[in-house]
C-alpha cells in the first residue's frame, strides 16, 4: 500500500506540478523548468539492433518505449521487418568509418553509435537526438525527464571510486556518465564528440583499466571538457534511471534489490518508480535463462511477457 501511495503521489506531481531538473557537470547545478508540450518533438530517441542475439531485447525495448512515448523509437538494424520504425544499417560498415584503434577491442567499437547520431540529425535536423542501449527497458515518457537542447547523461549509480577516463581526465564514480542513455543537441556537441573520438588513439594515458571502453570515455570527456549545458537526468532522485536497480555494481543474478521490486503500473523499487531498467547484456541473458527468478513472481511474469510475448 505504501509503495502504491508513493507511486500515485509521484504521478500526480508529475502531471500537475511538472518536473524540475538539475543540470551541470561536476560543479554547480541549476534548476531547469520542464519541457512544454509544444517542444516534445524536439527530443527523439533511437537504438541499434544487430544480429539475432539482440533481437529479443530490442523488441522488448521498443514495446516499452513506444507505450510511454509519443514519438516512436527509431531502430537501426540488420534484422529488417522486425520493427515498426526501423532503418537499415550494417554494423561492419559503421565501425569501418573509424580508425583501426576502435576495432582492436570489442567494446571500443561502441563508438558506432556516434555515426548513427549524425545520421539521425540529418534525418531530423534541429532535434536533440538520444541513444538507448538495446537491452534496456523504458517505463516513462523520457521527454518529461530529459532536457531539450542540452547534453543529457545519466550517472552509473553504483560507483564510488575515481574513474580514469584517459587523456588526463579522472572523475568521481558518482559523476561518471554511462553510455546506455544519453542525448546530444544539434550544433557543436557532435563536433566535439567527433574531435575527441579522433584524438583518443593518440592519448598517452589510455584510461586503464577502462581502456577497452569506447563511447563512455569519450562521453565523459564531452561532459567535462566543454562549456555546453549538461543535464544530469539522474539528479532527479525521485526516480531510478541507472544501475541503482541493484545492490551490487550491476543487476546480477540473485541481487537482493531485484527481489524488492514491485510492479505498480510500472516497476517500483523502495517507493521510487523505475523509469529506465538498465540491464548488462551478459547478466540479462542469465536472468532470461532462469525466467527472471531473482525477481518476485509477479514481476517475473511481467518480464517474461515482455521478452517472450
Amino acid at each position: 500500500m505504501c509503495s502504491a501511495f508513493l507511486f500515485a503521489v509521484c504521478i500526480f506531481r508529475e502531471q500537475v506540478a511538472g518536473l524540475y531538473w538539475r543540470f551541470g557537470g561536476l560543479g554547480t547545478a541549476k534548476v531547469h523548468s520542464p519541457l512544454s508540450l509544444g517542444n516534445l518533438k524536439a527530443l527523439r530517441f533511437f537504438t541499434a539492433v544487430f544480429g539475432e542475439n539482440y533481437l529479443r531485447a530490442g523488441l522488448a525495448l521498443a514495446r516499452t518505449f513506444n507505450r510511454y512515448n509519443r514519438i516512436p523509437l527509431t531502430v537501426f538494424t540488420d534484422q529488417l521487418g522486425s520493427f515498426d520504425n526501423e532503418e537499415s544499417a550494417e554494423f561492419r560498415e559503421l565501425v569501418a568509418e573509424y580508425p583501426p584503434f576502435y576495432r582492436e577491442f570489442g567494446q571500443r567499437n561502441n563508438v558506432f553509435k556516434y555515426s548513427l547520431i549524425r545520421r539521425m540529425q540529418t534525418m531530423y535536423p534541429g532535434e536533440t537526438i538520444g541513444w538507448l542501449d538495446a537491452d534496456m527497458l523504458v517505463f516513462a515518457d523520457l521527454t518529461q525527464h530529459a532536457a531539450d537542447s542540452q547534453i543529457n547523461v545519466i550517472s552509473h549509480g553504483r560507483r564510488k571510486d575515481i574513474v580514469n577516463c584517459g587523456g588526463g581526465l579522472k572523475v568521481p564514480g558518482q559523476s561518471y556518465a554511462v553510455g546506455g542513455l544519453f542525448a546530444v543537441p544539434p550544433g557543436p556537441a557532435l563536433d566535439v564528440l567527433q574531435e575527441i573520438t579522433q584524438e583518443r588513439p593518440q592519448w598517452h594515458d589510455d584510461g586503464s583499466p577502462n581502456h577497452t571502453s569506447g563511447d563512455q570515455l569519450i562521453l565523459n570527456h564531452l561532459v567535462n571538457r566543454t562549456d555546453l549545458p549538461v543535464h544530469w537526468i539522474t539528479d532527479n532522485h525521485r526516480y531510478i534511471y541507472n544501475l541503482e536497480v541493484a545492490d551490487n555494481k550491476h543487476p546480477v543474478y540473485g541481487d537482493p534489490a531485484l527481489a524488492r521490486i514491485r510492479w505498480i503500473r510500472r516497476p517500483v523499487l523502495d517507493g521510487r518508480p523505475i523509469v529506465v531498467f538498465y540491464w548488462i547484456k551478459k547478466q540479462f541473458d542469465r536472468h532470461l535463462e532462469t525466467n527472471f527468478e531473482s525477481f518476485r513472481p509477479s514481476v517475473a511474469r511481467r518480464l517474461m511477457q515482455l521478452y517472450r510475448g
